[in-house]
């Protein structure tokens, strides 16, 4: 595989979050919105994200899976 032009690793990124380094995650590299936990375990902070289709949120109890990982929510 070629390798990635400079301008795509510096593409900006939508409706993608990760969790802050404050809250125990990676650094900020510019490339996606960081949240605290509790953020993260809400579906409101997934803007445009699929949690019909694509994932998988146990409300206030775990952060996004996909289906194929098999999370199971008990309501």
């Amino acid at each position: 595989m070629p390798p990635m032009p400079d301008s795509a690793l510096a593409a900006p990124a939508g409706s993608c979050y990760y969790l802050a380094a404050s809250a125990g995650g990676g650094p900020d590299r510019g490339a996606g919105v960081p949240v605290t936990v509790a953020p993260m375990m809400q579906q409101a902070t997934f803007v445009d994200w699929d949690f019909r289709e694509t994932w998988i949120l146990c409300e206030g109890r775990g952060y996004p899976h996909l289906p194929w990982e098999g999370t199971v929510c008990d309501k």
